[in-house]
């Protein structure tokens, strides 16, 4: 008597968002492969299991904007510190005992004291400010004057992330209207028991009339499973590595 072919089990709630949507895609592929009526798929199945794909695909998308984010708040911040600077910079300039720095910086503090606080103001608002305030300074008369206090790298590394944060918020907006928000949990809910009817109508198949391609399918998705169990373990592995080489440089530094 032969065998039972079993299908392994896949620990799905083991796998990252970017692991899933992998491991669901590669499902497809060799469902197709097959064709899903020599393992008793139906094609109501397979279309349900194919639109599931593409809501993770645009999970993952979703994933990009929330990195999109960090990004702006992180040269939200930088542009933030440059202004702060170069308008303290005017301000103590002000008392500086070399004559020509001191005018330049009485000069450059009353033509940008009405930005004075900008740093605080709503993101959108604070960029049309920022840029105002460039505008201004790299007008001949005041370039001059920015020059003369040694800040032209200072104006430009602010002018850059300006122009940074203008242009990523502008992407993210059209990224967002592009995109409805889509809950993982719901569409993983779904994927996961569309997913176990077909590995049942699968075995039953292979089991109730077993043919050549209906063994090399579940061979076929067996490897699969294994082969995403081990990159999953080595993704984990190599996150602790990192985290312990995170503190030994941090104790390191510390000392």
């Amino acid at each position: 008597m032969e065998n039972i072919k079993e299908i392994k089990v896949v620990r799905l709630e083991k796998l990252s968002i970017g692991e899933y949507a992998q491991f669901i895609k590669a499902t497809i592929s060799l469902v197709e492969k097959t064709t899903p009526e020599k393992i008793g798929v139906k094609p109501e199945l397979l279309s349900g299991l194919k639109k599931q794909s593409e809501l993770l695909t645009e999970i993952i998308g979703q994933s990009y904007i929330s990195k999109e984010t960090k990004e702006l708040a992180s040269i939200d911040k930088e542009r933030s510190k440059l202004s702060v600077f170069l308008l303290s910079s005017f301000k103590v300039g002000r008392n500086n005992a070399d004559r020509t720095k001191k005018e330049a910086s009485v000069i450059l503090y009353d033509v940008c004291k009405n930005y004075i606080g900008v740093q605080s103001l709503p993101v959108r608002t604070k960029t049309q400010f920022i840029s105002s305030m460039i505008n201004d300074l790299n007008k001949p008369e005041n370039k001059a004057h920015i020059d003369i206090l040694g800040l032209s790298e200072s104006l430009t590394a602010l002018e850059n992330n300006n122009k940074a944060y203008q242009n990523l918020s502008e992407g993210r907006a059209e990224s967002q209207l592009a995109n409805t928000f889509v809950s993982f949990k719901e569409v993983k809910k779904a994927t996961n028991n569309l997913y176990k009817m077909l590995t049942k109508y699968a075995f039953a198949t292979n089991l109730l009339t077993p043919t050549e391609e209906s063994k090399s399918f579940i061979n076929l998705l067996n490897k699969l499973i294994e082969d995403t169990h081990n990159a999953n373990k080595q993704r984990l592995a190599q996150a602790v590595l990192s985290k312990k080489g995170n503190k030994l440089e941090g104790g390191k530094a510390g000392e």
